[in-house]
């Protein structure tokens, strides 16, 4: 039997493995000695994709195989305030009315729960069919892990994804995904800056809800780069200078702060402060509702600057921001509740030599997510960008064949459990790339409640997984009735 204390204590370990996206080597090490210390067989790929592969026990040997599947890599979030280096200090968990949390960090149950479960199963000694349990990389970013693993390796067409974020679905398809940098060399867009009877003022918009950018694009949350774009061109009046500009973390991540450094004329300062704080004071009643903790935080600096925009620049990213596709466009027809199509402003980044806007766009129609590629694409070149297109990939079709769903729910009702929706999601998941490569697959994904993915509010029900794995545990034990159905 799998225990509850076990697999937190699992998912704990892996929390001690630094794992934000990119940041592969620590977490691939791990899982390979592990399947050493139990003595299982493990493929380990250039991608640090680690298959580690399990016989099936006795008296399942000819019992249809099964693969479980989660990404290892997280989002890497942290608060304010909160002094954390995610490539080296563990994530801190703590249970707190039955949900497990970090301290002021994301959590990484955003799939490292699924993880911990998986190696509780390859540890256990329960009846179980041969099973290929597949740790992928990079899913939090452009899936490349998943999309690069060798399929050919697998023997199994049956696959339980455990990313699902609800004990209350069972995901049968996903939306595609397409990631857009709008590239600005700095040298094209910055000149000298003179500090000549100016003051430096620095404002930090913080504390929106944020969220993932495909499952709370439908909350219509406010979005950073967005706001501080709109602050920009309510203060043209002002002819202020924009220093310096940043907002989000991630591209998949609806952005919750930004940043920007301006210098004002003196003569001008006072009431530049006084439009400013009526500003705040508009914004924060528009949104009392929808976002309570939104804050507006300007302060004089002393910081000394060499550069600044061009005003020419900054008008341009005001309008292209204005133009850019942003938030829940389209609703499925079938499912009204289900966002079919959206685009995300994730970032607005200085890299090396390179101020970038960060764009993400999902759609379950992949005509849909073509054209809002060439839209975006389109108005990038108009604002003379470099656009480049990189992660691009297609959704996960319905399998209206599956046996694997109808077997789910059989388990389901015999537990006397309540029975999940069967759905679709506005997100990308790696079952797709899986879906295309695997010779009739059957895919499905489930997993415990978790909230709150990609923000410092993440939480997963302690309870919810003791109720998952017990489900999962009894689906592993009578998975030779499949075939049956």
């Amino acid at each position: 039997m799998i225990t509850l204390d076990r697999v937190l204590e699992l998912f704990n370990e892996l929390n001690s493995y630094p794992r934000g996206s990119g940041n592969r080597k620590p977490v691939a090490d791990f899982l390979c000695n592990f399947a050493k210390e139990k003595g299982l067989e493990y493929y380990r790929d250039e991608c640090e994709n680690v298959v580690i592969k399990k016989k099936a026990s006795e008296g399942m040997e000819k019992c249809p195989s099964l693969i479980l599947q989660a990404h290892y890599d997280m989002v890497c979030v942290k608060d304010e305030d909160v002094a954390h280096d995610f490539l080296k200090d563990p994530i801190t968990s703590y249970i707190e009315d039955g949900w497990l949390k970090a301290k002021g960090t994301t959590l990484g149950a955003d799939n490292g729960i699924g993880v911990a479960i998986m190696l509780a199963f390859l540890e256990s000694y329960i009846k179980a069919p041969y099973l290929e349990c597949v740790f992928t990389s990079e899913e939090e970013t452009n899936m490349e892990g998943a999309k690069n693993l060798d399929k050919s390796i697998l023997k199994s067409r049956y696959m339980i994804n455990l990313d699902e974020e609800t004990e209350e679905s069972i995901t049968v398809s996903s939306a595609g995904i397409s990631d857009i940098r709008l590239n600005f060399k700095k040298h094209e867009i910055i000149e000298e800056y003179v500090n000549d009877n100016k003051t430096v003022l620095e404002i930090n918009i913080d504390g929106l809800k944020g969220g993932h950018s495909g499952i709370d694009i439908k909350h219509n949350r406010v979005n950073a780069v967005q706001l501080v774009c709109d602050l920009l061109n309510n203060l043209a009046p002002f002819n202020v200078e924009v220093l310096d500009i940043k907002a989000g973390t991630h591209m998949n991540a609806i952005p919750k702060d930004a940043y920007v450094s301006l210098a004002v004329d003196n003569d001008k300062y006072a009431s530049v402060k006084d439009f400013i704080n009526k500003y705040m004071d508009d914004k924060k009643m528009e949104y009392k509702e929808s976002e309570p903790d939104f804050t507006l935080v300007m302060q004089e600096s002393g910081n000394k600057y060499s550069t600044k925009m061009k005003d020419g620049f900054v008008s341009s990213l005001i309008s292209m921001v204005k133009e850019l596709p942003c938030g829940a466009l389209a609703y499925d027809s079938e499912i009204p509740e289900l966002v079919e199509t959206s685009a995300n402003i994730g970032r607005i980044v200085s890299e090396n030599d390179v101020l970038s806007i960060w764009v993400s766009v999902r759609s379950s129609v992949d005509e849909k997510l073509d054209g809002l590629v060439e839209t975006i694409t389109g108005i990038g070149m108009k604002y003379e960008a470099d656009v480049k297109v990189g992660f691009h990939e297609y959704g996960w079709p319905v399998n209206k064949d599956s046996k694997l769903v109808p077997y789910l729910l059989k388990i389901k009702k015999e537990r006397n459990e309540k029975l999940p929706r069967v759905i679709g999601i506005h997100a990308g998941l790696e079952c797709g790339t899986f879906s295309r490569g695997i010779k009739n697959a059957d895919i499905c994904a489930i997993g415990p409640n978790i909230m709150n993915p990609h923000t410092t509010s993440e939480k997963v029900e302690v309870k919810s997984i003791e109720n998952f794995v017990g489900f999962l545990e009894t689906v592993i034990n009578r998975f030779d009735e499949i075939e049956r159905l």
